[in-house]
This record gives C-alpha cells, sequence and structure tokens, in this order.
C-alpha cells in the first residue's frame, strides 16, 4: 500500500476501478502511524489506489 509518507509533491494516485485521481499538492511530513497516517494507504471501491 502507498502511505502518505511515501508520496512527494506532484504525485498522482489512482483508483483502477472508478479512475479517481488525487494529486499530492503538498507533502506529508508524519511517519507512518502518526496523526492520521497509517500503513494501509488509500483505498477507493475497496480497493488500494496505486501510484501513477
Amino acid at each position: 500500500m502507498t502511505g502518505c509518507n511515501e508520496l512527494k509533491k506532484g504525485d498522482v494516485i489512482t483508483c483502477e476501478d472508478c479512475g479517481l485521481e488525487l494529486t499530492v499538492t503538498k507533502a506529508c511530513d508524519c511517519s507512518t502511524g502518526e496523526g492520521s497516517c497509517s500503513a494501509e494507504g488509500f483505498s477507493c471501491c475497496g480497493d488500494e489506489m496505486k501510484k501513477k
């Protein structure tokens, strides 16, 4: 899973089912498990969103 701590400004993650795309405009500076960041990463339509 792609966690927010792995994403950098300009990265895009997408849902392979519905096509939703999210673009990172500001990188996260949290470590995994801190704040709202989690090792589960981002999901949409019940599946993991993939980094483009």
